[in-house]
């Protein structure tokens, strides 16, 4: 680039020698120029219709040649400012052969590639004008809106050249070009582009930019001419700067203003949060707001009015906004057990001097209208001062919701005492933690007949859903039928909910009736009975009081008549049934069913070891059980015979099967099988005999199962001389001959009875 290759200098004469240089020829595309120097800077030939001149030829002093399309070609082509090329021969030979046409009116080179570019910004391109000057000097200054607004002015120079403008921090310097502005700062501005200042209305200066001078060197064409021999002429690009080349303008602002004086403050206190006291030029509009709210550390100060102060500037103003404190009034709602919040924090603004009412609202809470107790902190309505205001209230629900489910009164012998038993339902609104759970007590009072025998009190969290009272001897008669009843006793109805008619339940109860329960079995047609008696009740708030029973259904088949030394069958039973299930045994022990027989001594075999009273002797029975019990039912048979004899032959004595197992040493023959029977003497009575079956005491109820019987003993085994039934006794003895026991003949022994005769 020729700007580079060349040192900037002041115009000043050429020195006499010149130094020529030809450093050969450049051909490109057919087309051959010379590379020349002319004092070092690279040159071009003017002239190609004459001949190169070697290096050292002599030529005058280079003189001015000003010619516009010149200084383009100079400009643009090959190393100067504006080079449009990139290949050196191209541009070298572009480049003078263009000169040429300029100077001489040549024509050759036209088809080389970059010709007519070259040539058509040598034509028609811009004026390399690198002065520096402004279309406007004295900008005049008039207000605009609400600024100040300078005349345009137009920076008239090569639009590659610019300046610098600098403006101080008041004024602001406008492109109107590229819109780009700047304040308290620099600014670039390029030839042809128009700018302006500005300021506000507040701004008095006197400005002037001072001497600016332009980016770009002084550009001007130079040619010198051989001093002799026909050679070409020869020119090139001087480039320089002009310590004089330079430009300025300046603009006059002024202020013209009014003074508006306006203060924020508290109306109260009069303490000021803001105040503004600044000059507006007349004429211009004003507006001041009041914003919602002033801080001043914890305290909030809040507006009296959200009007604005505005107008247009005319004379000088004062204006005051008025604030007030701002207070909170916090109204809160605990549950007084726990301290926890039964309804969401009210709160809201009040200000200084206003009034405020407040009062405690029903609050509603799982099913409950919970109960006001009290109110702490401040007032419940006045004037709002320089405090803020809390109300606390407080509010409370029942610790639990419980009631009677069920009560269960079970039958048992007075001298034991009979269970109560009680199921409560609890549902607790509170947890277990809280203090009054463990504090507020409720008690379950069991009544007797109308008077109270027994209290139990339980904290909210100690209620059990179950327990048994017990009620003792001493209140207690056999087989009496009492009033009982449960109910909540001593308790704050703000502590525990009992829903209505589930407070208080009364049901009858039975003590055992440890009686007898008798039957004639020859007596009754049917031969059997049943009898029932209470073993519970039960009650609940929805139902009427349910008995609960256990049966007794006994049966015996009448002894039939015989003949002594005979054995007779019993086939007595008894069937227990009882309605409680599972607690069949929770009151009393119900006991396994035990029966004996009574009948005189006189039926009494005195192979027989058994105990005799008063002359009845007694015999155990042999129980067998049918048990048809289920989770929700107890029930079973129990069927008693006699126990199973053996007899023993030629004797006729008889042994108990213990007695057989055992090797009783008074058993001598062998045994017969005798059956489930009882046998009388053989030589007993003719005559009827009372006799009895009897229980021990079964059942809650501890009852004693007693039947009565009678056996007719008609006629005698074994037939006597002076028996009165002879012709119903079962044996006649007759003589019989060994050696002809059948004279008659035999109808009925074997040959082995025949056998057995003979030999005995």
């Amino acid at each position: 680039m020729l700007s580079s290759l060349i040192s900037f200098i002041k115009p000043q004469k050429v020195k006499a020698a010149v130094k020529i240089e030809y450093k050969g020829a450049v051909s490109y595309q057919g087309s051959v120029v010379g590379d020349f120097r002319v004092n070092g800077v690279q040159a071009f030939c003017y002239q190609h219709s004459k001949k190169s001149p070697p290096t050292g030829t002599a030529y005058n002093e280079p003189s001015p040649y000003d010619n516009e399309r010149a200084k383009r070609a100079l400009y643009y082509g090959w190393g100067g400012d504006g080079n449009i090329f990139t290949n050196r021969d191209e541009g070298l030979v572009t480049t003078s052969l263009i000169l040429d046409r300029i100077y001489s009116g040549g024509s050759s080179g036209k088809s080389l590639p970059k010709y007519d570019k070259l040539w058509d910004l040598v034509v028609n391109g811009e004026d390399l004008d690198t002065n520096v000057a402004f279309s406007d000097t004295n900008l005049s200054v008039s207000v605009k809106g609400n600024k100040q607004v300078s005349q345009t002015t137009t920076f008239k120079s090569y639009s590659e050249n610019s300046v610098s403008i600098k403006v101080p921090k008041d004024v602001t310097i406008i492109n109107e070009t590229t819109g780009k502005k700047v304040t308290n700062g620099t600014m670039k501005v390029y030839g042809g582009e128009k700018i302006h200042l500005e300021a506000s209305l507040e701004v008095g200066v006197n400005y002037s930019t001072g001497n600016i001078k332009g980016s770009m060197k002084l550009f001007q064409p130079l040619i010198t001419k051989p001093q002799g021999g026909g050679f070409q002429v020869l020119g090139f690009m001087d480039i320089y700067t002009d310590p004089d080349e330079t430009a300025s303008f300046k603009a006059k602002f002024e202020v013209r203003k009014k003074n508006i004086d306006v203060t924020w403050k508290d109306k109260d206190s009069k303490k000021v949060f803001k105040h503004v006291n600044e000059d507006k030029t007349i004429g211009s509009k004003y507006k001041y707001t009041p914003p919602a709210t002033f801080k001043d550390g914890d305290n909030t100060y809040e507006r009296m009015t959200d009007k604005p102060f505005e107008g247009t500037v005319s004379k000088d103003l004062t204006h005051v906004f008025n604030y007030k404190l701002r207070r909170t009034v916090t109204v809160n709602y605990y549950d007084n057990r726990t301290g926890e919040k039964v309804k969401d924090t009210k709160k809201y603004t009040k200000l200084r001097g206003d009034k405020y009412s407040e009062s405690h609202p029903t609050i509603k809470q799982d099913g409950y209208t919970m109960r006001y107790v009290k109110k702490t902190g401040d007032a419940e309505s006045g004037t709002i001062g320089t405090k803020n205001i809390t109300v606390n209230y407080y509010y409370d629900k029942p610790l639990a919701k419980v009631q009677l489910d069920k009560v269960q009164v079970y039958t048992a012998r007075a001298s034991e005492g009979m269970p109560v038993r009680v199921y409560l339902s609890k549902d607790l609104n509170y947890k277990s933690s809280v203090a009054d759970m463990s504090k507020k007590k409720i008690a379950v009072g069991l009544y007797l007949n109308g008077d109270l025998i027994e209290k139990r009190s339980y904290t909210a969290n100690s209620l059990p859903k179950q327990f048994d009272f017990k009620v003792p001897s001493s209140k207690l008669k056999i087989n009496t039928e009492d009033r009982y009843a449960v109910k909540f006793l001593d308790y704050d109805e703000a502590d525990f909910d009992i829903k209505d008619g589930y407070s208080r339940l009364a049901l009858d109860g039975w003590s055992a009736n440890e009686g007898t329960i008798r039957l004639d079995v020859e007596e009754d047609a049917d031969h059997t009975g049943s009898k029932s008696y209470v073993v519970m009740t039960e009650i609940t708030p929805t139902t009427n009081m349910k008995k609960y029973v256990e049966r007794f259904t006994y049966s015996a088949t009448p002894l039939l008549d015989s003949k002594s030394g005979y054995g007779v069958e019993t086939d007595f039973q008894i069937e227990y049934t009882n309605d409680l299930g599972k607690d069949w045994e929770f009151a009393t022990n119900i006991n396994d069913s035990a029966a004996d027989y009574y009948a005189p001594e006189g039926l009494l075999d005195p192979s027989l070891a058994y105990e005799i009273t008063d002359g009845i002797f007694e015999a155990p029975l042999v129980k067998s059980t049918d048990n048809r019990s289920t989770a929700s039912k107890k029930e079973w048979t129990d069927s008693f015979a006699f126990p199973h004899m053996n007899v023993e032959r030629q004797t006729g004595d008889l042994f108990t099967d213990e007695e057989v197992e055992a090797g009783d040493s008074d058993i001598e023959h062998d045994l017969k099988e005798g059956g489930d029977k009882f046998y009388s003497p053989i030589w007993a009575e003719i005559t009827d005999y009372d006799v009895q079956y009897k229980t021990n005491k079964m059942g809650a109820n501890k009852m004693t199962v007693e039947l009565s019987d009678n056996w007719n003993i008609y006629a005698q085994m074994i037939a006597t001389m002076d028996s009165k039934t002879i012709d119903k006794d079962a044996i006649l003895w007759i003589p019989v001959n060994k050696e002809d026991p059948f004279p008659n003949g035999n109808k009925r022994f074997t040959k082995e009875d025949i056998e057995w005769i003979k030999n005995n």
